[in-house]
């Protein structure tokens, strides 16, 4: 696959479709989340993949479940919810770590959302 030639590169892009995620725009947020997932699909077929999405997976968790917690309109969270379920799938290790990183942080993803909340959305999740 082409996109994995250069590792610098492919981080780089990977970054941009994080900060993409947090656009105003739905068309862009979609095709945003959809390559997030394909890429992440490819983390159980390629090592240079995974190695990608680990290096960026805190920052990958944040901004959705920023999102998640309010930071964007509710017409916008199904792209966000593609990304999730694509790393449970495909990277659980990973997911599960950053949950529980989630649960950690005070007034994390919001200060609405109690510790409790937290803990319930992230066994959810992990289902």
């Amino acid at each position: 696959m082409l996109l994995f030639i250069d590792l610098n590169r492919t981080s780089r892009v990977f970054g941009y479709s994080i900060a993409a995620l947090s656009l105003p725009e739905l068309p862009t947020v979609r095709a945003t989340s959809l390559f997030l997932s394909e890429f992440i699909r490819h983390c159980s077929q390629r090592e240079e993949a995974l190695f990608v999405v680990s290096h960026n997976a805190s920052d990958l968790l944040s901004s959705v479940l920023k999102a998640v917690g309010g930071g964007v309109p509710r017409h916008m969270l199904e792209p966000m919810t593609d990304v999730l379920l694509a790393m449970n799938k495909h990277c659980p290790d990973l997911l599960a770590a950053g949950l529980m990183n989630m649960v950690t942080q005070e007034g994390f993803p919001s200060g609405a959302v109690s510790r409790t909340q937290k803990e319930a959305f992230a066994k959810s999740v992990l289902r």
